[in-house]
C-alpha cells in the first residue's frame, strides 16, 4: 500500500502603519508532502516513510535577506517488524532527520543552521504492538530497549552547541 500526501499553504498578513502595537507586514509559504509505502505479508510488516516540510516567510527587517525559513524537515523513517504472536512484532526501527536549507540569524552572515546541520539519526531493536479497529483507531507502541542515538553537525559554519551537541 503506498500514499501520497501533499499540501501547500500561502498567507499574507498586513499590518497598518496606523497599528499602535507594531509588528511588519508578511508573505508565508508552507508545503508539507509525505510519501508512505506499507508492505504486510505473512508475518513480514514494512513501513517507510519520507517527510518533507518547509515554510518560507518574507524577512522585512532583515537587511541581508528577502525571505527566512520557518519549519524545515527532511524525514526518512522504516519500520521492519515480523510478527512474533498475536498483535506483537519483532521490530527494526530507523529514522533519520536533518535540515533542508540554510538558514541565518537577522541582519547577520552567520549560519543557525544548513543541511545535515543538525542531523539525527536513530536505529532501535525491539518489539512493536500494533491495533487496528477499523478506520477509528490505529494504534502502535514501539518498545526499543537496544536503542541507538546520533546528533551531528556536519557544516563547521554551524555552532553545535546550539543543538547540545559537544563542539569537540
Amino acid at each position: 500500500i503506498s500514499a501520497f500526501e501533499s499540501a501547500v499553504q500561502f498567507s499574507q498578513n498586513y499590518v497598518s502603519e496606523n497599528w499602535y502595537k507594531g509588528g511588519s507586514s508578511n508573505l508565508n509559504l508552507f508545503t508539507k508532502n509525505n510519501l508512505k509505502y506499507d508492505y504486510k505479508k505473512d508475518k513480514v510488516q514494512v513501513t517507510n516513510e519520507l517527510e518533507f516540510k518547509a515554510s518560507v516567510y518574507t524577512a522585512p527587517k532583515d537587511t541581508l535577506r528577502n525571505y527566512k525559513i520557518g519549519d524545515d524537515v527532511f524525514r526518512i523513517h522504516s519500520n521492519v517488524g515480523y510478527q512474533a504472536f498475536n498483535k506483537w512484532y519483532y521490530t527494526f526501527d530507523a529514522e533519520f532527520k536533518t535540515q533542508f536549507f540554510s538558514n541565518y540569524e537577522t541582519n547577520s552572515d552567520k549560519m543557525v543552521s544548513s543541511w545535515l546541520s543538525p542531523s539525527e539519526l536513530n536505529i532501535g531493536i525491539g518489539m512493536d504492538y500494533k491495533y487496528v479497529k477499523d478506520a477509528i483507531c490505529n494504534l502502535s507502541v514501539l518498545i526499543n530497549p537496544f536503542n541507538y542515538t546520533r546528533y551531528s553537525v556536519a557544516s563547521d559554519k554551524v555552532d553545535p552547541t546550539k543543538f547540545n551537541i559537544d563542539a569537540g
